[in-house]
C-alpha cells in the first residue's frame, strides 16, 4: 500500500525502497488496480494522502479483489456438476490456504481467479463448434494471469496443450486476435 500511495504522490519508482524489498518486486496488476481505485473509492471518502484509515481502505479493497476467486471456482464447479458450486466455494473458503491467501495482500490469488476464468472459457468453447470470442477472452484472461502472479507461466502451456484441439478448431481469424489481446 505504501507502493500505491508513493506513486500516487508522485515519488519515482527508484525512490521507493522498503530496506531490502524493492518496490519493483511487487507484481504490476494488483498495484495497478489498487490505484485505480485510490481517487473514485479512497479519496471519496474524504481521506488524504499519508491519512491513517488510507492503509485501512487499501486493505479492505485489496481483500475484495483477492477473494474474486469466488465466482470462477462457482462457475467452474457447477459446470462440472449442478448443485456442486455453493459446496466448493465454502470448502475452499474453510481451507488455510485460500483463507490465507485471500486476506494476505499477495495476489497469488488474483492470479488464479484469472487463470480460471481462462479455463472457464476454453471449458465453454469446447463444447461450441466455433467460439472466438471465448478464444479472445481467454488470452486475455491468461495476459492478465500473468501481470497479477508470475508464477502462472506455469499453467498457460499445460492448458494451450490440454486444449489444442479447441483453440485450433476457433479458426486462424480467432487464434491471432486472441495473440494480439495477449
Amino acid at each position: 500500500f505504501q507502493f500505491a500511495e508513493a506513486m500516487y504522490d508522485g515519488t519515482p519508482r527508484e525512490g521507493i525502497t522498503w530496506g531490502p524489498w524493492q518496490a519493483s518486486d511487487r507484481p504490476p496488476l494488483l498495484s495497478g488496480l489498487l490505484l485505480l481505485a485510490r481517487d473514485p473509492i479512497i479519496s471519496s471518502m474524504g481521506l488524504r494522502v499519508n491519512s491513517e484509515f488510507v492503509g485501512t481502505a487499501y486493505v479492505i479493497f485489496a481483500i475484495v479483489l483477492l477473494t474474486s476467486w469466488v465466482l470462477p471456482a462457482y462457475r467452474l464447479a457447477e459446470l462440472a456438476r449442478r448443485g456442486s458450486g455453493t459446496w466448493v466455494v465454502v470448502i475452499a473458503a474453510l481451507s488455510p490456504f485460500f483463507l490465507f491467501n485471500s486476506t494476505y495482500i499477495w495476489p497469488k490469488l488474483l492470479g488464479a481467479t484469472y487463470a480460471l476464468f481462462a479455463l472457464f472459457e476454453l471449458l465453454v468453447a469446447r463444447k461450441r463448434p466455433a467460439y472466438g470470442p471465448g478464444l479472445v477472452l481467454a488470452a486475455c484472461c491468461a495476459s492478465l494471469a500473468l501481470l497479477s502472479h508470475a508464477s502462472n507461466a506455469l499453467v498457460f502451456p499445460a492448458l494451450a496443450l490440454l486444449f489444442l484441439r479447441t483453440i485450433l478448431r476457433q479458426g486462424w481469424l480467432a487464434i491471432a486476435t486472441s495473440l494480439i489481446v495477449a
